[in-house]
């Protein structure tokens, strides 16, 4: 297997764990060792690894503190070594196995120097286990190091926590993780192109171990493109997903539904993934759009057209798709038909209005209402221009206020009550606002945009122009 050939042996292949390879090379080099470390991070990211090569180098070391080549580092690789002792707390989590842990731990090291235990995922340990193990974490026999590893550090108590040297082992990032694949292929003779390599990088969510499996897994196919890479990992295109992302921005309803049900139907996408890359790519426009500088997992071409959507789209818009969509991920977990859930979500997606939206939405109908009414037209019918404008603005302010009023939503009554005390005018291609008081003139200017969509839009529809509110 790749992921075991090409496993780092020494702390200077150990990949974006810089600083933490730094500081532990300086205390073997020093011999300023801790007896209790925490590595905390997410899967893959080097924890039991960089444990091991621990283990190796405040046995023996050269004077940088790199672990030697030679046969105790080999036994110690090989898993050989009676000194250095393995568990995992995810299956060997009772009391039992602690207790054999301290034995173990009251006897002098054979052949090594120190006598290392690494405890994996120990988070797992029972609250037994855990009481147990206090007390020689905290003052453990001469030449015994405990190296603890987690991916969920704050389930962990604080009397763990307290005892130890923590580290923090980041996410390795995307070119990181892609200079080391194109590393591995150009070693193994693995023809494959950077593109693929590049969605290689970005599927493995920051773990080295998952990208090195997973190219392990695409050299065996006879022929390697990114469109089979993409197949074999049960992940859609970034193109395709940009166009499902794209008609649910532009509102088409069946042309988001017609993509959603080819993905799923026809190229044998699974549904909930698709929600999940769909979320993702919503945060990758929101992230954009807030600082277009942002580092984000996708190649440079695809980032400018998030650049670019991001532009186009309301913040808010992009921030409900986000959390709408995360409610149904969640609600996936009761359902034996994501896809059914995903088409809600999407059509949800769709007919998602921001309440200013749904203000400006009132206001155009209102006044859309008010000048197509047969009454008010007849009633103006042998009015000069100036009383016809007048009378159709009037009108027009009179059923905004009054739509305004009625509205369920609490602020948007505010909106109507402000203008209702307010004197409204129109002179000169200018709405002028005069508010009673400070309060409703701080309303007011809250909702100048709902205005301004409302009244100047639909009043130049009806050939009455408006340059703009004037809110005094």
């Amino acid at each position: 297997m790749l992921y075991l050939k090409y496993r780092p042996r020494i702390f200077k292949y150990v990949v974006g764990q810089g600083e933490n390879t730094k500081i532990l090379l300086n205390q073997v080099r020093t011999g300023h060792i801790g007896h209790a470390y925490l590595f905390c991070g997410n899967r893959g990211s080097g924890k039991t690894t960089t444990a091991r090569i621990f283990a190796k180098a405040v046995n023996q070391h050269d004077k940088n503190g790199e672990p030697l080549d030679n046969e105790l580092s080999k036994k110690i690789d090989a898993g050989n070594c009676i000194d250095i002792v393995e568990l995992d707390a995810a299956s060997h989590n009772g009391i039992e196995d602690i207790r054999n842990i301290i034995e173990q731990a009251q006897y002098a090291p054979s052949e090594c120097k120190y006598r290392v235990f690494i405890i994996d995922e120990v988070h797992m340990l029972s609250i037994s286990a855990v009481n147990a193990f206090l007390k020689v974490l905290e003052e453990p026999p001469k030449n015994v190091i405990f190296i603890l590893a987690t991916t969920d550090p704050q389930k962990l108590p604080i009397t763990i926590l307290s005892r130890c040297q923590r580290f923090d082992f980041k996410r390795i990032d995307v070119a990181d993780i892609f200079n080391r694949l194109k590393y591995i292929c150009e070693h193994e003779k693995i023809k494959i192109d950077n593109k693929s390599l590049k969605l290689i990088s970005i599927v493995a969510d920051g773990a080295m171990r998952d990208a090195i499996s997973i190219l392990d897994q695409v050299r065996t196919m006879e022929e390697i493109t990114y469109s089979n890479v993409t197949t074999l990992l049960g992940i859609m295109i970034e193109e395709d997903i940009r166009n499902i992302a794209f008609s649910i921005i532009k509102k088409d309803t069946i042309s988001s539904l017609q993509l959603i049900n080819k993905a799923v139907n026809e190229n044998k996408k699974d549904a909930n993934q698709l929600m999940k890359d769909l979320q993702k790519y919503f945060r990758n426009v929101l992230v954009l759009a807030i600082n277009p500088n942002t580092e984000i997992a996708t190649i440079e071409e695809e980032k400018q057209v998030m650049i670019n959507l991001g532009k186009q789209v309301n913040k808010e818009n992009l921030i409900k798709y986000i959390e709408l969509l995360q409610e149904k991920i969640n609600d996936s977990k009761y359902t034996y038909n994501n896809l059914t859930l995903l088409e809600v979500a999407v059509i949800e997606l769709i007919r998602y209005k921001t309440e200013e939206e749904k203000i400006n939405d009132i206001i155009r109908k209102v006044l859309k209402s008010a000048n197509t009414n047969p009454v008010a037209a007849n009633n103006c019918s042998d009015m000069n221009n100036d009383n016809n404008i007048n009378n159709i603005f009037e009108q027009s302010k009179q059923y905004v206020i009054n739509t305004l009023l009625q509205s369920p939503k609490d602020y948007i009554v505010d909106i109507g009550n402000g203008l209702k005390s307010s004197q409204i005018s129109y002179n000169n291609d200018i709405v002028n606002i005069i508010p009673l008081n400070d309060n409703d003139r701080k309303i007011l200017i809250n909702g100048i945009k709902a205005l301004n969509a409302g009244f100047i839009k639909t009043l130049r529809e009806n050939n009455i122009e408006v340059q703009k509110i004037n809110i005094q």
